[in-house]
C-alpha cells in the first residue's frame, strides 16, 4: 500500500475514489465494488478491509454517502470498548473515565455511548476509543470499522492510530520526590507490550484485577503508588494509609483523548511521532 496521502497536500484537494485506488493497490472499480456493498462481484475479505481502510485514511466519502451524510444531525457520536476479558478493576477504571469523558464530549458537542459488544463488530459511530485492549483485538476491530479508533492505555506500535499512555518515568520521578522508593501498583494490562513495558520502567510492579488482589497488595509495610482511576478511588474508599495517589495522568485523559479524537475525525496532517501520546 502506498504511504502518499493526498489529504497531506497543503490544498487538501478532494478525495477521489481514484486516490482510494491508487492508496489501496486496487482498482477503481473494486474501491467503488465494496463502497457500494456490490456482492455480484468477487472480492476477498483481506482486498475489502484494505480499501476500507484507505478511504477511512483519506478521509474519502462517496458521492452515494453524501447526501445521507447531510441528513443527519450535527452531533458526532464517540464510542468506548474494553477488551473482551477486561477484569472487575479493568471495567471500573472504564467507567471512571467515561464518566469524565462524558463531561468533556458534551462540552464539545459529541454524543458518548458505551459498546458492550465484545466482538469486532461494525460500529455506529464517527470514532471509537478502545480502552486497554491487546494488538490483535483491536486491529480486528479497526478491520471492520473505517472510522478513527484511538488506543487508550495500550501500545499498538502503529503510527497510523493515536495511542494515549501514562508517562511512567514522568510519574515515577513524581512519586519518588514525594514518598522515596515504592512499588508500583497497576491494573492487570490485556495488552502485552503495555505489560512489558510498565515492568521495564517499574521493576516489581504489582499487577492486580480485583478488589482483593489490591488489598492483599498493599497489605505491608511497603509505600505504594497508584495511578489507575478506579484504584484511586478504591484506595480512598478503603482508607489505605501506605499508597501513594498519582492523580495527575487519571486528571488530563479525557482532554488528551478529546484531543486526538478532533484531529483524527479532521484527518489533521501531523507526524508518525505525535501519534503516541504520553502523560
Amino acid at each position: 500500500m502506498s504511504t502518499d496521502n493526498p489529504t497531506n497536500s497543503p490544498e487538501r484537494k478532494k478525495i477521489t475514489n481514484k486516490d482510494v485506488a491508487k492508496f489501496a493497490g486496487v482498482s477503481v472499480a473494486t474501491v467503488s465494488y465494496v463502497m457500494n456493498g456490490r456482492t455480484d462481484q468477487r472480492i476477498s475479505e483481506s482486498t475489502r478491509k484494505k480499501v476500507l481502510q484507505a478511504a477511512n485514511y483519506l478521509n474519502y466519502v462517496p458521492n452515494t454517502f453524501a447526501a445521507g451524510l447531510r441528513a443527519t444531525p450535527p452531533a458526532q457520536t464517540i464510542a468506548v470498548r474494553l477488551p473482551e476479558n477486561a477484569s472487575a478493576i479493568n471495567e471500573m477504571g472504564a467507567m471512571f473515565f467515561f464518566r469524565e469523558f462524558a463531561k468533556v464530549c458534551e462540552k464539545n458537542g459529541f454524543n458518548l455511548i458505551y459498546s458492550a459488544e465484545k466482538r469486532p463488530t461494525r460500529l455506529t459511530a464517527n470514532a471509537c476509543v478502545c480502552i486497554g485492549m491487546s494488538k490483535t483485538e483491536f486491529h480486528a476491530l479497526c478491520d471492520e470499522n473505517f472510522i478513527p479508533v484511538i488506543a487508550l492505555d495500550s501500545i499498538i506500535d502503529d503510527p497510523v492510530f493515536y495511542q494515549i499512555n501514562i508517562d511512567l518515568i514522568k510519574m515515577r520521578d513524581a512519586v519518588l520526590s514525594e514518598i522515596g522508593a515504592f512499588t508500583y501498583i497497576a491494573p492487570k494490562p490485556e495488552n502485552e507490550e503495555l505489560r512489558r513495558h510498565i515492568i521495564s520502567e517499574m521493576p516489581g510492579t504489582v499487577f492486580v484485577s480485583s478488589v482483593s488482589d489490591l488489598i492483599e497488595a498493599a497489605n505491608g509495610s511497603a509505600r505504594f503508588a497508584v495511578s489507575d482511576e478506579a484504584l484511586i478511588g478504591l484506595a480512598r474508599d478503603l482508607a489505605l494509609k501506605n499508597v501513594f495517589l498519582y492523580e495527575s495522568y487519571s486528571e488530563k485523559r479525557p482532554l488528551l483523548v478529546m484531543d486526538a479524537v478532533k484531529k483524527a475525525i479532521s484527518r489533521e496532517s501531523v507526524s508518525d511521532e505525535s501519534h503516541f501520546i504520553t502523560a
